[in-house]
């Protein structure tokens, strides 16, 4: 068989802009920062199945994985007033760009046992994924206005980039009666990536000691992560399916500092579900359903330092 995964998908837009009395000079003035990303993952392979005999079958797959990161932030930085009673950098603009891409080669082996007429047990091995090739490349342009001078600065440059896939172990039960009533239940534990001394940034830092961008994690080392899924489906008279599940996700992101003067990612516990109806005939069975996820946890929010101070975060709770 051929198959196309999409394992992963992080892709928003937001723009945040201030506009009040700057506290420290008394005049008025506007901060805004427009952020774009977009990061995903698409996995191509290739799946050979084989049963050795009744009740035992075997599955490996092969994939190429490629992952690919564009990030891009436009920050503007003004205050009114006459230019000689402003100090250096109140009128300021900068725009950043930040690009990713990486190749691996995955590897998936599966067994499949019925261990009786009811019963069924899984379990697939993935090792860690082997890296074939991967590049960044940032782009800064910054702009200030200053009594004496207006100047503009650019630089750009190809940096290291880590975009590492850990190895995972899934395994699942399946039960089923002769109602046709079906009860599973699945685990998943992926392997961590880095550690606190090897941060694993997705974008390292130039010559110059700057990130790439504001909000793009230089601490991006991930522990080891749990998913837990349990469902079920019900058939009465055979014809009315009633399928659901539960979806239960430990985030493997590492503990959000309450203050840091570096980006890192957020921690986000999941829960999902779905139920979904449908109508089982001879030819066809089609379902119609819902899915939904809840994620709570914390992330890092911007603190804008004032007037030539450098930038800081902070912790604060998200869903």
């Amino acid at each position: 068989g051929f198959t196309l995964l999409t394992p992963y998908r992080d892709d928003y837009r937001f723009l945040a802009q201030v506009e009040d009395e700057d506290p420290d000079l008394g005049v008025p003035g506007v901060d805004r920062l427009e952020v774009r990303h977009d990061d995903d993952a698409q996995w191509y392979g290739l799946t050979y199945g084989l049963r050795a005999r009744r009740g035992l079958a075997f599955g490996l797959s092969g994939f190429l994985a490629t992952r690919t990161l564009d990030h891009g932030e436009a920050e503007i930085r003004a205050r009114d007033g006459t230019l000689s009673d402003l100090p250096e950098g109140a009128n300021e603009s900068r725009n950043a760009t930040a690009e990713a891409s990486a190749e691996h080669v995955v590897l998936r082996a599966g067994v499949l046992w019925d261990a009786s007429r009811e019963v069924r047990l899984g379990l697939m091995l993935q090792p860690p994924g082997i890296e074939l090739g991967s590049r960044a490349r940032y782009e800064r342009l910054t702009a200030r206005v200053d009594a004496t001078d207006a100047a503009f600065a650019t630089r750009a440059g190809d940096t290291a980039t880590h975009l590492p896939i850990p190895w995972e172990v899934r395994t699942g039960v399946g039960w089923r009666n002769s109602a046709q009533a079906l009860l599973t239940f699945d685990v998943s534990v992926l392997g961590p990536v880095g550690s606190a001394s090897d941060p694993q940034p997705l974008f390292e830092r130039d010559a110059a000691g700057n990130p790439a961008g504001l909000l793009i994690p230089e601490i991006a080392y991930r522990q080891i992560g749990v998913r837990t899924a349990v469902g079920f489906e019900l058939s009465p008279a055979k014809v009315v399916p009633i399928r659901g599940g539960v979806l239960v996700e430990r985030s493997s992101a590492p503990e959000v500092p309450l203050t840091s003067t570096v980006y890192s990612r957020e921690r986000v516990h999941t829960l999902g579900g779905a139920l979904s109806l449908g109508l089982h005939t001879r030819s066809y069975d089609i379902s119609v359903g819902a899915t939904g996820l809840y994620g709570v946890g914390e992330r890092l929010a911007l603190v804008r330092g004032g007037t030539g101070e450098p930038s800081s975060y902070r912790a604060t709770d998200t869903r």
